[in-house]
């Protein structure tokens, strides 16, 4: 994204391969041009990235998978420090 978007939609995630596509497209389908989705996986053991399918080349979707499990705290603090939008939805 050549400039900082509007709204920025991190999702936090732990083991939500089943849901994490429908949500994430959710997100897109919104009508916001100017919008970044953040999805930060808690090193889930199954297949969240993989459930994402084609999503992870679309350039406002950033995902991050943490090489080691951080918890639901650590995971969330770094969900809000993460989004460049002049709005962050959590």
């Amino acid at each position: 994204m050549s400039q900082n978007p509007l709204v920025s939609v991190v999702i936090p995630t732990y083991k939500h391969e089943e849901y994490i596509e429908q949500t994430v497209r959710s997100v897109l389908s919104q009508g916001i041009d100017n919008i970044e989705v953040i999805i930060l996986d808690d090193c889930s053991p199954d297949e969240t990235k993989n459930a994402l399918g084609s999503l992870v080349d679309d350039n406002r979707v950033t995902y991050i998978r943490h090489p080691s499990n951080l918890g639901l705290n650590k995971n969330n603090n770094l969900a809000l420090q993460s989004g460049l939008g002049k709005y962050l939805v959590w």
